[in-house]
């Protein structure tokens, strides 16, 4: 099983922010996602898998969540 957002959840969310900046370095923060129905980032979701055969279950907790490291020069 293979979980991976939608590109419209990968996308930089380029606000007005970040195109005034001239480089990288002077970006401290970012936001990705510009889907309309909302943001997967910092929710948490649980799928639960059911055998047909002997009906046991497993759950799979899943949070996604991004890391944005700021790095100097």
């Amino acid at each position: 099983m293979r979980l991976n957002p939608a590109m419209q959840q990968l996308k930089l969310n380029a606000s007005a922010d970040i195109k005034d900046k001239k480089t990288s370095v002077d970006v401290n923060a970012v936001q990705l996602g510009i889907a309309e129905q909302g943001s997967i980032w910092g929710n948490k979701y649980k799928i639960r898998v059911i055998s047909k055969e002997t009906g046991k279950k497993i759950d799979f907790n899943i949070k996604y969540d991004y890391n944005f490291e700021y790095r100097e020069q």
